[in-house]
């Protein structure tokens, strides 16, 4: 990778993370720049340091999974953006592993409805144990997409700042996570709403 191509990944991705009408996936990372900009850009080192790096494009979605507002910069001389890397790796390695466990070990309590109902004035309480770090946000995003809850809260909870951003994360992180909704849903329903 050449450190325009890592440019033009972080302007998509970051274009991606915080528009709601850009989506990555859909436009295959195709973005509007030209050598010219990336020419000008007095930052140009750290996109030649991204482009050296095992994975640019899982570095960069991991930090902005984290952070959707930050600048290249910062991640570059950083040992914290690696390790947010680094943990986004193993989770993307250990995937369904770390779901059911996460499913068997903290949800396992509660039902399906006690998990996503919204109580007045509160949060529903998956996205309650998200906001706690008890829950990862891939677990998150696929017990939402596998319950089909995300229109209830959204209508619910429409105008709440933490819901924005949740929201936003459900939304622009999904299409970077590979699973099959129907083998997860069972496996939630199988574990939660047992008896």
């Amino acid at each position: 990778m050449t450190a325009f191509e890592a440019f033009q990944l972080y302007v998509a991705l970051k274009q991606h993370f915080n528009q709601k009408t850009y989506d990555y996936v859909k436009y295959n990372g195709k973005i509007k720049t030209t050598y010219s900009q990336f020419e000008h850009r007095r930052d140009r080192y750290y996109f030649e340091k991204l482009a050296k790096h095992e994975n640019p494009k899982g570095f960069l979605i991991s930090n902005f999974i984290h952070n959707t507002s930050f600048w290249v910069g910062e991640i570059n001389h950083n040992q914290e953006s690696e390790d947010i890397y680094i943990s986004w790796k193993r989770r993307q390695e250990s995937f369904e592993y770390l779901f059911k466990q996460c499913i068997s070990d903290k949800l396992y309590k509660h039902s399906i409805e006690d998990l996503i109902k919204i109580p007045e004035n509160e949060y529903p309480l998956i996205m309650v144990m998200y906001l706690q770090k008890i829950v990862s946000p891939e677990t998150l995003v696929v017990f939402v997409d596998s319950i089909r809850c995300y229109n209830y809260w959204n209508k619910s909870l429409k105008q709440d700042i933490v819901w924005d951003s949740v929201s936003k994360l459900i939304l622009k992180y999904k299409p970077f996570l590979n699973y099959d909704v129907k083998k997860y849903r069972e496996y939630i329903k199988t574990i939660v709403d047992r008896d």
